[in-house]
This record gives structure tokens, sequence and C-alpha cells, in this order.
């Protein structure tokens, strides 16, 4: 009898369920430096920012060194917005120049900490920015729970 009743108690307990991935791709895309950006360590995320491609403008980050500690650089990408720009015009227009494209900066928040990543808008044939913005990402302990 004994044994029959550990059995029962043991078809009564259910298996736990299989923890969730933890890195999913890109949890985070941010478009606003005014707002500090919060990504838990372990996910990625990206930084969009918007320039002139076609017209030699891009944008590059300034200080990849002094964040690694925090956060990893994994890369860039680039989408070109010409498509939509032309959408407002008539039919048999010819297409417009100096169409927009938005830059991805690619990141793996890698450790609990502050950092403030800087970015400068260079023009064709310039070393000097145009412009910079400052985007500070704030990198919490990822915490799972199962």
């Amino acid at each position: 009898m004994m044994i029959g009743l550990y059995a029962a108690a043991a078809l009564a307990v259910s298996p736990m369920p299989a923890c969730p991935s933890p890195r999913p791709v890109f949890a985070t895309i941010a478009i606003d430096p005014a707002a500090v950006v919060l990504i838990p360590s372990t996910r990625q995320f990206a930084i969009a920012l918007r320039a002139t491609e076609d017209g030699g403008y891009h944008w590059r980050l300034q200080n990849p060194a002094e964040s690694a500690a925090t956060v990893q650089a994994d890369g860039e990408a680039s989408a070109w917005d010409t498509a939509f720009t032309n959408l407002a015009r008539p039919a048999g227009s010819p297409p417009m120049m100096g169409g927009q494209a938005t830059e991805f900066f690619l990141f793996t928040a890698r450790a609990a900490g502050e950092v403030k990543l800087t970015f400068a808008l260079l023009a064709p044939g310039r070393s000097t920015p145009t412009k910079t913005t400052v985007y500070t990402v704030r990198v919490v302990p990822y915490v799972m729970t199962c």
C-alpha cells in the first residue's frame, strides 16, 4: 500500500516547463537618446540612428573601448528608406535623391553597470563630426525564473 501512495504522488506532480532561451534576438531597439536604455545582461539590443547615407553621411561609435566591459559591439547594419521617401511622390516622377537610411548599431549587454555610448555623424571626407548624440545604457542583472 505504501508503494502505491508514492506512485500516485509521483504521478500528481507535473514536470516543470523548460526555461526560455536566455538570449533572444534584440530585446530592445533604442531610437530616443533622451531615454535611458535599460537592458538585462546577456540580452542583445540595437541603437537606430538616421543618416543621409547616399550623400556620404554616416554615424560612427566614438567610444567602443570605454564601453567594452559593459556592452559588446556586435557590428552595424543599414536599412535604406529611399522607397519610403518616394511613396508620396506623384506617379511617374523621377526618384528623389538624398534618401534617408537608418543605421543600426548592434550590441550585447555583458555586465551590470552603466555606460554612455557616443555616436558622431560624419560628413563625407570629414573627420570632425557635424553632430554627436549620446545614449545612456544601463545593464541590469538578468534574472531568469523557471
